[in-house]
This record gives C-alpha cells, sequence and structure tokens, in this order.
C-alpha cells in the first residue's frame, strides 16, 4: 500500500540584490549536481518559480497523503452503565512515496542549480528525504491501541466504523511525523538564518535531527513510545541524505547584499 506524502517548500523573500542587480548566480552548478545528486535523484523535484515580495525568508511545508493502508485488528468492548466501551488493537504498515516541489521566488536560469538558494533548498529535501522519520512512522503504526472509545449501543461497532478510527490515528501519526520533519524544516532555517549563512557542522546538526533530544526539543509526543527503537541497528544505520562538506556560504549586509561567497568542496555525501 502506497502513500503519497508532498512536501512543497517554499521560500518567499523580497530577493536579496548586489547593489541594484539580482543575486549573482552560482558558477559551480556542476559541483552541486554532483554533490548532491543522491538527493536530486531520490528526490522526486519539482520546481516552480513565484514572483515575491516578503520582508523575511519563511521556510513552509506542506503535505497531503491518500489511497488506502493495509492493516489488522482485533477489538473488545463492555457494557457500561453509560454504555459501550469500545478497544481495537491494530496491526498496521505503511509505505510513502515522498515528492518534493522547491519554489524559488524567481527565475534566475534555466539551470535551477545556479540560483544562489538551490543547495539550501536541497538541504531542506535532505531532512525529508532522511529513512528514520519513515522508520519512526512504521513503527508508530505497526502496533496500537486505540482505546476508551465511548458509544452508545452495540450496533454501532461496523466495519466502517472501526475503519474509520483506525485510519483516522494512523493519519494522526503521519501529521505528528510530518510536523516533526517540518520543525527540522524550521531548525535549518534558524541556525542559518534561512540560507544566508553557514551550515558549521553538518555531520552533527543532520545526524541529530531525529535522536531522542531533538524529538523533545520539538515536542514530539511519541518520543517514549519509540525511544527503545532509537537504539536499534536498523535505526542507527538508517540512510540520511546529506552533503558532508558542501559550504557555501553567503554573506550579506544588514541591507541584504551579498558581500562575498566562499565554496568548500566536499567527498563525502552521506553520514556514517
Amino acid at each position: 500500500m502506497k502513500e503519497l506524502l508532498v512536501f512543497m517548500l517554499f521560500v518567499l523573500l523580497n530577493y536579496p540584490s548586489f547593489g541594484n542587480e539580482p543575486l549573482p548566480l552560482i558558477n559551480e552548478s556542476n559541483e552541486i549536481k554532483d554533490l548532491y545528486s543522491d538527493i536530486i535523484n531520490d528526490g522526486n523535484l519539482s520546481i516552480n518559480y513565484e514572483e515575491t515580495k516578503y520582508a523575511d525568508i519563511l521556510g513552509k511545508t506542506r503535505d497531503r497523503w491518500n489511497s488506502p493502508r493495509k492493516f489488522s485488528y482485533y477489538y473488545k468492548y463492555r457494557t457500561t452503565d453509560e454504555g459501550i466501551l469500545l478497544n481495537i488493537d491494530v496491526n498496521a504498515s505503511i509505505e510513502l512515496k515522498l515528492s518534493h516541489t522547491l519554489y524559488f521566488p524567481r527565475k534566475l536560469s534555466d539551470n535551477f542549480l545556479e540560483n544562489p538558494l538551490a543547495p539550501y533548498l536541497l538541504d531542506k529535501v535532505a531532512i525529508s528525504l532522511d529513512n528514520r522519520p519513515l522508520i519512526l512512522l512504521d513503527h508508530l503504526v505497526s502496533k496500537f491501541r486505540i482505546e476508551g472509545i465511548k458509544l452508545k449501543n452495540k450496533s454501532e461497532i461496523t466495519k466502517t466504523f472501526l475503519s474509520n478510527c483506525i485510519n483516522d490515528q494512523i493519519n494522526k501519526y503521519v501529521k505528528d511525523v510530518t510536523n516533526l520533519i517540518g520543525q527540522n524544516y524550521h531548525l535549518l532555517d534558524k541556525t542559518t538564518s534561512s540560507g544566508r549563512s553557514r551550515l558549521v557542522d553538518r555531520k552533527s546538526f543532520f545526524g541529530n535531527l531525529y535522536k531522542l533530544d531533538n524529538l523533545k526539543l520539538h515536542k514530539f509526543k511519541h518520543h517514549e513510545k519509540v525511544q527503545s527503537l532509537l537504539g536499534q541497528p536498523n535505526y542507527l544505520n538508517a540512510k540520511f541524505y546529506y552533503v558532508y562538506n558542501y559550504n557555501r556560504s553567503n554573506h550579506f549586509s544588514k541591507s541584504g547584499n551579498l558581500i562575498n561567497s566562499t565554496v568548500y568542496k566536499g567527498e563525502e555525501k552521506h553520514g556514517e
């Protein structure tokens, strides 16, 4: 069963300028294509351009999903003075297919990799391509209980009713995990001033995104339920996408003008 989860990355800003001219194009677009090749190939990217006039850079995410899920369930109920009290035990599986849409404030070139915002947006794609949130979601839906459902009478317990209850709970899990990804997008915005400054320790930043401390930081409500998972080999060795040492440092004056740009080449693409 496949779920379609679409991440739409918006960058809305009053586009920084170099004097009265737009920011210069990135000259090392071939290097970016090589370094970010796995992200570009696996990210299922769509590119859009929007003319915007916002005072700041904003990073936003949106998601949607459809198609049925595969699950089995067992339910029990008991009669009380107030009616029926229902519990449902569920085993479910879900397979996500990720799709990303990158929104640039304007088209500077036919090659989106020449846009100075490209590495920043591709770093956001790396955050959601990380396999660990998918493992978290799989763990949450693989076995769960919906308990304490209050009904007036037994006749309300139908296959449709039970399926709706289960799908609603799976939707909540999906929403919680996608919100966690969105929080990590915002953490990247905060750490890099929305792409304006270097991400100094890339390995630590991306490596820590889905560790326990960060789950707590973002108030991920299921952190206790998944805590035992975080130390298991499949989670510790999960593939996560990040460019190991690409540091294109854009330095801006207070007026938003580009002062200088430096490129640091790296060889590794993924964490250990």
